[in-house]
């Protein structure tokens, strides 16, 4: 089949089928936000709103796009077999989040290359080979947030003191218009990003980490002055701040709980917890694995495998990727990883640990394992690619008959 015959098929009723199989776990309450609002089912008070409003939107656009190109109303549309909203909502979310992990993927290579001075195609094909790109064909919010994630790095990195070293032009020599709409662009992903992901509040590790860098290593004097800045960056600030707040009050407008959504989980029947009872319980299912239990019948060893290696073992990359953060004196950027992972956990079980590092493994993968001249290194490197591609196989075989599949 072409490209365009490819294509033809994917936006085709028959090809909404396909995507329509594709329509389980979170993206069942994603795709009832788009479709029915925010609050309507208890349960989407688990999800922030984010990428169902950005799914209503498109999806809204395309319908009024077909009733001014056909002159038809909207109930005259919704009495043809071939409209359907929810395949319309399907369409796009495989559409915009194929883009936002291309886009994602493209600033995340931008900047590891350049800051760490590993070959771009390298980089590329460690983003791609992520475990967790299968979600770039679903009905996730994790691609939407890897570009927030990546597009407030380039914007904070394009403003620091340390620009040149991240492949952009000193501080100094940037024009008015560039930093203001560098600024904004700062401060509008740093408000967007929570209300796709919460743990996107770790971001408020490069600002607190790069005020910690300047008074600990006093590495960031003023280019006109000379001195040490004391420039807090308020207007990034006011944004996570705007953000949070906003967040809060509409929730309590909603259920009249501020907080409802770090209950929501009770909605679920799934118990609750933090980050030490997800690191206990994850622990305890490791060691009764290795006493031999796990070999008892393939359900056990996959529960095993799920809930006791696999968190744990990318609790250790993200904690090794921290301290080689640390050692290349990026203690912002340290900070924003080790706060992904104090933030990230599920239902005390930490079910999710592996996929909300989803921006960071291509990071781990290319500075863990690639530093130049080092064959046997590389050869980890080689032998990590071919792991991440086996893992989106197998989540994706598991996530097409009805498993959870990380």
């Amino acid at each position: 089949m072409t490209a365009a015959g490819a294509w033809s098929y994917f936006l085709s009723p028959q090809g909404a089928l396909w995507w329509r199989d594709h329509l389980q776990w979170d993206a069942v309450w994603h795709l009832s936000i788009a479709l029915d609002g925010y609050g309507l089912n208890p349960k989407t008070y688990a999800f922030p709103p984010g990428f169902g409003w950005v799914l209503r939107f498109f999806a809204e656009l395309e319908i009024q796009a077909r009733m001014l190109w056909s002159g038809q109303s909207l109930d005259e549309l919704w009495r043809q077999r071939a409209f359907d909203e929810r395949e319309i909502s399907l369409r796009w979310a495989a559409l915009l989040n194929m883009g936002f992990f291309f886009l994602g993927n493209t600033l995340a290579t931008r900047l590891i290359s350049a800051r760490f001075k590993f070959d771009p195609g390298r980089v590329l094909t460690a983003c791609l080979a992520n475990p967790f790109a299968y979600f770039a064909m679903l009905a996730y919010a994790d691609p939407l947030y890897h570009l927030l994630f990546w597009l407030s790095l380039t914007c904070w990195f394009a403003m620091s003191p340390q620009a040149e070293a991240w492949g952009f032009p000193p501080r100094g020599e940037l024009s008015r218009r560039r930093v203001i709409l560098t600024r904004c662009g700062l401060s509008l992903s740093f408000f967007l990003a929570p209300w796709v992901r919460l743990n996107a509040y770790s971001l408020f590790g490069l600002v607190a980490g790069t005020q910690i860098f300047r008074r600990v290593a006093k590495e960031a004097p003023e280019p006109s002055s000379g001195k040490l800045s004391s420039r807090f960056p308020g207007v990034e600030i006011f944004a996570l701040a705007v953000s949070a707040a906003a967040f809060l009050i509409f929730n309590w407008a909603k259920t009249e709980r501020p907080f409802f959504f770090l209950l929501a989980q009770r909605v679920y029947g799934m118990p609750e917890g933090n980050f030490w009872d997800g690191l206990t319980r994850a622990s305890g299912i490791l060691l009764e694995g290795l006493s031999g239990d796990a070999w008892i019948s393939t359900e056990i060893f996959l529960h095993w495998f799920s809930f006791g290696v696999l968190p744990l073992f990318f609790l250790t990359i993200l904690l090794a990727l921290t301290l080689q953060l640390l050692r290349h004196r990026e203690l912002a950027f340290a900070a924003v990883v080790a706060l992904h992972v104090l933030i990230t956990h599920n239902q005390a079980i930490w079910r999710s640990t592996p996929r909300y590092a989803f921006p960071l493994i291509a990071l781990a993968l290319v500075l863990l394992i690639l530093p130049p001249k080092s064959r046997g290194r590389r050869m980890l490197f080689a032998l990590g690619l071919g792991l991440g591609w086996a893992m989106q196989v197998g989540y994706y075989a598991t996530f097409r008959v009805g498993g959870w599949g990380f």
